[in-house]
């Protein structure tokens, strides 16, 4: 199956969670930055029609442009699931995953890309000091062999007014 556009790019979506750059205030924050994937379980199903599914799980670290930001150097881990045709072509790929800062809060996102697109990623919430945030943005993997991927991410994010 070709993997040009796996599930990890849909991670890159967390990735771009690392967006956060740290401050507990209302105003809306935009960030870039890279994260850094690498595969810890994957498993496929062929579907009836042909098609198969990937379900994939993948720990990364992310590093912000902005070295001050609390997400530099945040844990990520996603789940999620790419989806084949019968010809091995990526169809697309959905997911989640959430960013655990040093201080124990998290945050939360899901992520879908298809094949002509980057990934697009959406915070849907977190814990502690990012307990109410919203945000999201892209991400573009770039593939490093099987299994390991980096992706560059940008997006914005605001805390909870």
């Amino acid at each position: 199956m070709r993997l040009q556009r796996n599930i990890l790019p849909l991670l890159t979506a967390g990735l771009c969670l690392t967006l956060f750059t740290g401050t507990a205030n209302a105003d809306k924050h935009k960030e870039t930055g890279t994260t850094i994937w690498v595969e810890t379980s994957s498993e496929g199903t062929e579907l009836a029609n042909g098609h198969t599914v990937k379900r994939t799980t993948n720990e990364g670290i992310s590093l912000s442009d902005d070295p001050k930001s609390v997400f530099h150097n945040a844990k990520q881990i996603s789940s999620g699931s790419d989806i084949y045709d019968a010809a091995g072509e990526l169809l697309g790929s959905y997911g989640y995953g959430e960013i655990r800062v040093s201080d124990g809060d998290l945050a939360f996102y899901s992520y879908s890309n298809s094949p002509e697109t980057d990934a697009v990623w959406t915070i849907i919430g977190g814990t502690g000091k990012f307990a109410g945030i919203t945000g999201g943005g892209t991400s573009e993997a770039v593939h490093m062999g099987e299994g390991r991927q980096v992706h560059r991410w940008k997006g914005s994010w605001k805390l909870k007014d």
